[in-house]
């Protein structure tokens, strides 16, 4: 390289920073490990869905507390006469329906899942009656 660096006692990456016109050493990021001669990117995802199911109510809001990541949701249920919607909405009672189901005609019961992007600080709530939860998982990323 034509180059004196100085030994920055940690596992580094020469670049040239056209910037300052030199060398320098690059560190590596959040999310990213140096082993020997290998770099790794993390997982993006925050963990594996959790099941929420037994804290989940019908007809009433949640947040996503975060203030930088979404919560990716999954919903399974089963539902009769009715019409049912999920929500989300920067209020505390949110009204955007981003996912609504009924049932076909004639049909006494109708069993579907649904998936829902909630941004940071959005609430959420699963809107409806005649409703059966079967499975409620959530997980940032």
């Amino acid at each position: 390289l034509g180059v004196a660096l100085s030994d920055p006692n940690a596992d580094r990456i020469i670049f040239w920073d056209d910037s300052a016109g030199v060398h320098a050493y690059l560190t590596a990021g959040t999310g990213l490990t140096i082993t020997g001669t290998t770099i790794t990117a993390a997982d993006v995802q925050s963990g594996t869905p959790s099941d929420v199911t037994a804290s989940r109510a019908l007809n009433t809001s949640y947040q996503n507390a975060s203030t930088t990541r979404y919560l990716h949701i999954n919903v399974a249920v089963t539902h009769s006469g009715t019409a049912t919607s999920f929500q989300l909405g920067s209020a505390t009672a949110p009204t955007d329906v981003v996912s609504f189901f009924q049932n076909t005609a004639g049909a006494s019961t109708h069993s579907s899942t649904h998936s829902v992007l909630v941004p940071p600080q959005w609430y959420y709530r699963l809107q409806g009656t005649t409703l059966v939860t079967n499975g409620w998982w959530e997980m940032t990323f």
